[in-house]
């Protein structure tokens, strides 16, 4: 059957595909640069907060910072980090399935998510589902068209 569709199939869906693929790669490489940018972030604030012990004390105040501002700000990074994580995986997953031609329901919902990542991934997540409600492009991944 999975030749009958291949044989259907719009020359230009396995291209369309293919695309997909890898801008959804590139998408997941920005994710890892934002996870980078996260890390060095941390990094930089914790410096910052251990040394803050040695410069000059507020007047009326014993240190110059609120000593509970960096695990709050901390647990918000590492909570922004795992959710890019996450997102990050996401993407490698459907980059994956798109040029397998599986996972025809994780691809459409990843595609719907992704375009809350705006201006980029609303661009991706608009043309991912636009390419893959196409009759031609279900058959390819083995989905029956309603």
């Amino acid at each position: 059957m999975a030749s009958v569709a291949t044989e259907n199939a719009n020359p230009n869906d396995r291209e369309h595909l293919k695309l997909l693929t890898i801008f959804y790669y590139i998408f997941a490489a920005l994710d890892l640069f934002g996870l980078l940018v996260i890390g060095t972030q941390a990094v930089v604030m914790g410096t910052l907060f251990a040394s803050m012990d040695h410069m000059p004390k507020m007047k009326g105040h014993e240190t110059s910072a609120p000593p509970d501002i960096f695990p709050f700000i901390s647990g918000i990074l590492a909570a922004y980090a795992v959710i890019i994580g996450i997102v990050m995986v996401c993407h490698l997953i459907t980059a994956r399935s798109l040029s397998t031609r599986t996972n025809y329901t994780f691809c459409i919902v990843i595609g719907a998510v992704t375009c809350l990542s705006f201006p980029l991934g609303t661009i991706l997540g608009v043309f991912t589902i636009i390419i893959l409600i196409r009759p031609s492009v279900k058959s390819l991944f083995g989905v029956t068209s309603t």
